[in-house]
């Protein structure tokens, strides 16, 4: 393994197994079908839809989900009440309008499952290959405000860890 990844001192679990890490990467610059396709060749997978802007990458490391990272448009529903008629009444071209713009301004995001610490060098090429596909990060827009989230696995629960 490469150097690219900074691993912390303690990688392994008080019960000897090596620790893992959760990812979770947000970008943009790519279409949401792109993304998922382009990911599941990259992770070497099977991308299945699960909901409206939610899909399943299915890997050897585990499942990943990438998603556009908006409840709200996730959940959009053009029947509700509660948006303006002429919304409602416009229907799949309201849609089509919605998600183009949403795929413009709200980031993507792709999740991992809880990764060996071994396994991390398998994110930064993913990274690598989806900026050479032309994802984007915070530094290509003002209003562009990403995050790259770790969730690591504490190696014990002791009050001094």
């Amino acid at each position: 393994m490469s150097n690219r990844c900074r691993l912390p001192d303690i990688l392994k679990t008080d019960d000897g197994k090596e620790r893992r890490v959760g990812v979770e990467i947000e970008l943009s610059g790519l279409g949401y079908e792109d993304l998922v396709s382009l990911s599941a060749k990259l992770l070497g997978g099977t991308g299945r839809s699960v909901a409206r802007y939610v899909s399943e990458v299915e890997t050897e490391l585990g499942d990943f989900t990438i998603e556009l990272d908006s409840d709200p448009i996730k959940d959009l529903d053009l029947a509700d009440e509660r948006l303006p008629e002429s919304v409602r009444e416009l229907g799949g071209q309201a849609m089509s309008v919605i998600d183009a713009a949403a795929e413009k301004i709200v980031p993507l995001e792709i999740v991992s499952p809880p990764l060996a610490f071994s396994k991390l060098e398998r994110i930064e090429t993913l990274c690598d290959e989806l900026r050479r596909a032309g994802a984007l990060g915070s530094r290509e827009a003002l209003y562009y405000a990403f995050g790259l989230q770790l969730n690591p696995e504490l190696p014990d629960l002791s009050a001094t860890t």
